[in-house]
């Protein structure tokens, strides 16, 4: 069976989404592929998982701009994302950075020099607002972490809480 890079770094993807492991192996299993049929396209397990990194960044991504544009200002790129971590489907694919323990340092670079492209906080001159805007990402990415990885079980009515304190510093930030 001939298959794209694009569907080999798919396939990987599903693999993770299922909660399995994304090997060279198991992902030749899954497309029809010996190894080296996949090793042709990503000649490293590396390769692979960056290649899978990017899909789900991507996807990411593409939610977020679908929100606000490309044209949109640093806070509402903050708030697309403070949005997507608190209340946007979670699936394992999401923790892609975390996938092989091996590749984690790498992996985790690779993820935050995505979302730095995103988010462009250094176009954001006044420190007090940069700052705020920080904080609310790095709230956002607890929030994330925590839900990708089920560690603390909030009410819904809680999360809401978190939501309009997350939104009232966005709020205060960009008055300052």
């Amino acid at each position: 069976m001939t298959q794209t890079v694009d569907g080999i770094a798919k396939a990987a993807e599903e693999l993770l989404v299922e909660g399995e492991i994304a090997s060279l192996d198991s992902v030749a299993r899954r497309v029809g592929l010996t190894k080296a049929g996949v090793v042709h396209h990503f000649p490293t397990k590396k390769a692979l998982m960056f290649a899978v990194l990017d899909r789900v960044v991507d996807r990411w991504l593409g939610e977020f701009r679908a929100q606000v544009g490309e044209s949109s200002t640093a806070t509402e790129r903050v708030r697309a994302y403070l949005e997507d971590a608190l209340t946007g489907p979670i699936d394992p694919s999401d923790l892609a950075p975390l996938a092989d323990v091996k590749l984690r340092d790498e992996l985790c670079a690779r993820w935050g020099e995505r979302f730095d492209e995103w988010f462009r906080l250094d176009e954001v001159a006044e420190v007090g607002e940069r700052a705020t805007l920080q904080a609310v990402r790095l709230l956002a990415d607890g929030a994330w972490f925590n839900r990708g990885l089920n560690l603390i079980d909030l009410p819904d009515s809680e999360w809401s809480r978190v939501r309009d304190v997350a939104h009232g510093m966005l709020e205060r930030g960009s008055r300052a």
